[in-house]
């Protein structure tokens, strides 16, 4: 695939966003644009993620957050950090990973999606595309927390969350969690308890390209190309496929007996 020459992309959330901790380019944000640079020329990366925001962080200049929630840690929009100054530098992309501070910090579900929702129009209003990270496990909890309250808002949030946009956001908790215990992966997190190594942002990357159709779109994978395809019965119990032009993300094989039940390859 020929290579576009400019993309520009925003950055918000929090410090998953951010990546600190010394991970330098293995973090996820550097890790996207990266995987940016295969697709064109020059990838301008901007960042206005921050350890502990949340999405109230994000909300544009202005926006009132209304009480109780607005006396929460990190609960009103950050002038410079947020969408407002996100949209000021006319990005083509803009990803979102909140992990999950504002449900931490005390966010009900239904003020959450209220800001999700607003947030989404704010950003088609404008003619972005966008992607919206789930919220994440975590392995570590303030003094006095109810693990299991939060753990259910979170599940109840990334149903919402992939049902209302599905194509506009990327499924970091099962991507980093462990299905029977709903904790972190071992060996994923660093000291902490609650940020993850190089393998766990590698697992966000993964999500966000493969989940997410917004960059797909991007990156020029939102239309099937595949021209001039041929199969060719090499007369040795085998086949071969050839096409001269391809432009897909997968291609997935299923073969059959009897023309009726398939199984893939």
């Amino acid at each position: 695939m020929e290579k576009k020459p400019f993309l520009r992309v925003a950055y918000l959330g929090d410090s998953h966003c951010q990546g600190g901790f010394g991970l330098g380019s293995l973090n996820w944000r550097n890790r996207m644009t990266a995987h940016f640079l295969n697709y064109f020329d020059i990838v301008e990366g901007h960042q206005f993620c921050s350890g502990g925001e949340t999405i109230g962080s994000t909300m544009p200049d202005g926006f009132v957050i209304q009480p109780p929630f607005n006396s929460y840690s990190n609960a009103n929009p950050i002038i410079g950090r947020n969408i407002t100054a996100a949209l000021n530098v006319n990005p083509d992309l803009i990803l979102i990973l909140h992990s999950g501070n504002h449900f931490a910090n005390g966010f009900s579900l239904e003020y959450v999606k209220t800001l999700y929702t607003e947030l989404a129009a704010i950003m088609n209003s404008a003619g972005k595309k966008f992607a919206f990270s789930t919220a994440g496990p975590r392995g570590t909890y303030f003094p006095g927390s109810d693990v299991d309250a939060y753990r259910n808002l979170c599940l109840q949030f990334n149903a919402w969350l992939i049902e209302t946009y599905p194509d506009n956001c990327f499924d970091i908790w099962n991507e980093l969690g462990d299905s029977e215990t709903g904790l972190p992966q071992n060996g994923l997190l660093i000291y902490d308890g609650l940020h993850y190594w190089d393998e766990g942002h590698m697992k966000m990357v993964k999500a966000c390209i493969n989940d997410a159709f917004s960059v797909d779109e991007i990156t020029g994978y939102d239309k099937i190309n595949a021209q001039n395809l041929v199969f060719v019965d090499n007369g040795d119990d085998t086949i071969s496929i050839r096409f001269s032009k391809a432009q897909m993300k997968y291609l997935n094989i299923s073969s059959s007996t009897n023309g009726i039940n398939f199984g893939q390859l």
